[in-house]
């Protein structure tokens, strides 16, 4: 999991990611990554952050834990809420990532 500075999907960086058998969780194909993210076109935005874990050949998670969900957390209603900041003043102050997240069922 990290900050991969992945453009989008199919670019060089994503091939590169993907062919050594890590794969995302497709719920995350579809949320914003950052503050500046396209409302409602979060798939046409960059894909820097990623959790992402090993699969083998045929496809099949190398996790003793099966996948249950996965999603992004939207701060900018809690942050700054006492001032008038702008996107861009917020993201000197806070990361201008969302932070990712997955749910994972132990059983």
């Amino acid at each position: 999991m990290g900050d991969f500075n992945i453009d989008r999907q199919g670019d060089p960086l994503w091939q590169a990611f993907t062919s050594t058998g890590l794969a995302a969780p497709e719920e995350l194909n579809s949320v914003p990554r950052t503050v500046f993210a396209t409302s409602g076109k979060p798939e046409t935005d960059k894909f820097y952050d990623q959790i992402a874990w090993f699969r083998n050949a045929s496809g099949v998670p190398k996790l003793s834990m099966t996948h249950r969900a996965a999603g992004y957390v939207d701060f900018l209603p809690y942050v700054y809420t006492e001032q008038d900041f702008s996107k861009q003043s917020i993201s000197h102050r806070v990361s201008d990532h969302y932070p990712l997240w997955v749910e994972f069922s132990l059983v």
